[in-house]
């Protein structure tokens, strides 16, 4: 149960409540089972860690990323899955902050991940061609540190 007592958080959309996980990759196992239900509809969560940022500069793995085809406007989200017992300054603000650095150095190299991955899923490759002359914009980071949608994220 989260320090402040709080077990679960109602919302308009639905309950949340708190689960603790042990590991950042029990987190993560859970997020894929749930991820049409927990990020919504157009939007693709792609499980994709590989190394970004240029050579001789700050290099990370982002945990994921999120295409968000609603609107007019393709959106591009890094997500980075934290336990929420890791310290949001100095572990989860560094994180961001090098991953801006990263995409920054190394855009080309990015694209041709997300191409890949866009590449490799008939479900996505279909909605990314509806957006063919819309121009994504990378725009945040999101951090989930165990609050789970009303699908429920396992334990």
């Amino acid at each position: 149960m989260p320090a402040n007592g709080m077990s679960r958080l109602w919302t308009t959309a639905g309950p949340y409540r708190a689960t603790a996980y042990s590991s950042e990759a029990d987190l993560e196992a859970a997020i894929l089972l749930v991820a049409k239900d927990l990020f919504g509809p157009n939007r693709f969560y792609l499980d994709i860690k590989k190394k970004i940022g240029a050579k001789g500069g700050i290099r990370n793995i982002p945990d994921g990323y999120l295409l968000d085809l609603n609107g007019s406007k393709p959106r591009l989200f890094v997500v980075e899955n934290e336990l929420a017992a890791h310290d949001p300054l100095r572990h989860i603000a560094v994180q961001i902050l090098q991953f801006s650095l990263s995409f920054e150095s190394e855009q080309i190299g990015v694209k041709k991940i997300l191409l890949n991955a866009i590449n490799q899923d008939a479900r996505l490759k279909e909605g990314a061609k509806t957006t063919r002359g819309r121009t994504a914009t990378a725009t945040s980071t999101i951090c989930l540190n165990g609050w789970s949608s009303r699908a429920r994220l396992p334990r």
